[in-house]
């Protein structure tokens, strides 16, 4: 399970125990969506920080960092084979 967090930050949790997993942690303002790519291997985040980012859910680590809207990223999704990403 993710959530996405006015702190920043998102969070990967285990669905079975509750506990966190791991955190994500790089965006300069709240976070308003993140989604899983269809392998879960990747997760795409959406920001207030005008970025959309692609983590390694395995490491935690930003591997893209998505530049170019002039407002806010409050959505952001994988097409079905993970190829394309979309934000608005």
């Amino acid at each position: 399970v993710l959530s996405a967090s006015d702190d920043k930050t998102v969070t990967l949790w285990d669905a079975h125990t509750g506990k966190a997993i791991r955190v994500f942690r790089g965006h300069e303002d709240r976070v308003a969506s993140a989604a899983f790519s269809s392998d879960g291997q990747r997760v795409l985040t959406a920001s207030s920080d005008k970025t959309a980012r692609i983590w390694s859910t395995a490491a935690g680590e930003v591997l893209h960092v998505l530049r170019g809207h002039s407002q806010a990223v409050l959505c952001a999704a994988f097409s079905a084979n993970g190829a394309v990403v979309i934000t608005g």
